[in-house]
């Protein structure tokens, strides 16, 4: 703000007296005011017009007014008004919303109501407020506050996946981004993060530092309860749930405060967040290996039951090891057949060569032992006992061989559930990402006085009306 001092500010206040002195003569009540811009040119002034039957044109309101109509935001907090006499609630009201920055008067409500006394003039309608006190305080001795500003909004990966591709898995993920930024601003405002940041950054010292404040200072002997409530004043979230923003505003009592507490807000959040990335995707996998992990272990069992069979029984497939055999001992059978039937030819004859003889009969016995042992393979010594053998090899085999492929098919199954699952987890992957960091004041902005002592002389100006109403109630009681 530039300030007008010396004996510019008189001439100013002599402007006000002498447009109150026109007022006065026009029939109106003695009140003048002038605007002064930053640069210390008087950019417009006004006097009472009251006498109209307007009881609201004072020229303070009047300068209000125009203000808002004439001049930016920035020129209207850097313009000084001065006046002949002190706001009353109404125009003090006005100047707050407006945003206007000094007041500058020759003469107090105090003073005005002391000499109407002494005049003998009826009292205003419009009791004079304890306005001074507190635009006294605010300008006085409150301290100054300096904001930073953060900006971040939660985002999620978007990453696609093979299985996505191949076989267009839906997204069947339980929790977003935008409920996760729901999660986020309620930690920001919780005693978590408040303790934590008094422990890292010692916040009772920083905010404490004013030492005549009491009004807007924390008091270092307060507890973790009191200091959650002060952080409530001093730090501003706002959360945009249709664009994702969350915007942080830190106010400190040195500007290097308010940006460092700024982005421990931030280093925090981020941390949070990843925290909670990682639990989502913790559940979103937990089930999956659990699956994974019991489909491997039926796998390797049926595997080892099928090898054990086969050692115990010598054979890798006994359909096929069976049918072989069962050709050989058809072989044997059809051989033992035809040397039966030249033994009997060979007896059959008067003259037969006993030599002859006796080699058909070995040949004969040599075949029933080799049929005899090749149906002990299989299973028995008679053609009984030899289907029986067969059927309970092949059907002690072929139960565990269904049973290895339903493991292995339920292997398969888990494995494309524990990969889904994966790429769920990827899609669960959320992060902060910052689109302001941290600023650094360069003035401060807070408290916002104006608007304070506006905001006071309403509230003050609504009670004195009840005040009034109920005294007036009484009366006609009477």
């Amino acid at each position: 703000m530039s300030d007008v001092t010396g004996e510019a500010e008189l001439r100013c206040l002599r402007r006000c007296v002498e447009l109150a002195a026109q007022a006065l003569d026009a029939g109106d009540e003695p009140f003048g005011s002038v605007l002064v811009d930053g640069d210390g040119t008087v950019r417009a002034e006004d006097r009472n017009r009251v006498a109209s039957g307007d009881s609201t044109r004072h020229p303070e309101f009047a300068l209000a007014r125009w203000a808002a109509e004439n001049l930016t935001v920035a020129e209207r907090a850097a313009a000084t008004v001065y006046t002949s006499g002190e706001h009353c609630p109404m125009c003090a009201a006005a100047h707050a919303w407006v945003g206007l920055g000094r007041i500058v008067y020759a003469a107090s409500s105090e003073q005005l109501t002391g000499w109407l006394n002494e005049w003998g003039v009826p009292a205003s309608p419009v009791a004079p407020l304890p306005v001074a006190a507190v635009a006294w305080y605010l300008w006085s001795e409150a301290s100054d506050q300096y904001a930073a500003t953060t900006g971040f909004s939660v985002r999620a990966e978007e990453v696609g996946s093979a299985i996505e591709l191949l076989g267009g898995v839906a997204d069947l993920s339980g929790s977003s981004a935008r409920s996760d930024a729901d999660l986020l601003v309620a930690f920001m405002g919780s005693q978590d993060m408040v303790r934590t940041l008094d422990t890292r950054l010692d916040l009772r010292a920083r905010w404490s530092l004013p030492e005549y404040d009491p009004i807007f200072g924390f008091d270092p002997s307060g507890t973790i309860e009191d200091l959650t409530d002060y952080w409530q004043r001093m730090v501003r979230v706002t959360h945009d749930p249709g664009a994702g923003l969350i915007e942080v505003e830190v106010r400190a009592f040195a500007p290097d405060d308010a940006q460092m507490i700024a982005a421990a807000i931030f280093g925090e959040s981020s941390d949070r967040i990843n925290a909670l990335s990682a639990i989502a995707r913790a559940d979103t996998t937990r089930h999956a290996e659990r699956d994974l992990a019991e489909a491997e272990a039926r796998l390797a069992v049926a595997r080892t039951e099928l090898t054990a069979y086969r050692s115990a029984n010598q054979v890798v497939n006994p359909g096929t090891d069976v049918q072989g055999q069962m050709g050989v001992l058809a072989t044997l059978q059809q051989q033992l057949a035809d040397e039966v039937i030249r033994l009997d030819m060979l007896k059959s004859r008067r003259r037969s060569n006993q030599a002859r003889g006796d080699q058909a009969e070995q040949r004969v016995r040599v075949i029933e032992a080799r049929v005899a042992d090749e149906r002990g393979k299989i299973g028995g010594g008679d053609a009984q006992v030899s289907a029986e053998g067969y059927a309970t090899v092949v059907a002690g085999f072929e139960r565990l061989q269904v049973e290895r492929e339903i493991a292995e098919a339920a292997y398969a199954a888990a494995q494309v559930a524990y990969d889904v699952a994966v790429a769920e987890a990827r899609r669960q992957t959320r992060y902060l990402a910052a689109y302001t960091n941290p600023t650094l004041a360069e003035r401060a902005t807070y408290p916002d006085r104006p608007v304070i002592l506006g905001m006071t002389a309403f509230f003050a100006t609504l009670l004195w009306a009840v005040g009034v109403m109920v005294v007036q109630s009484l009366r006609d009681r009477r």
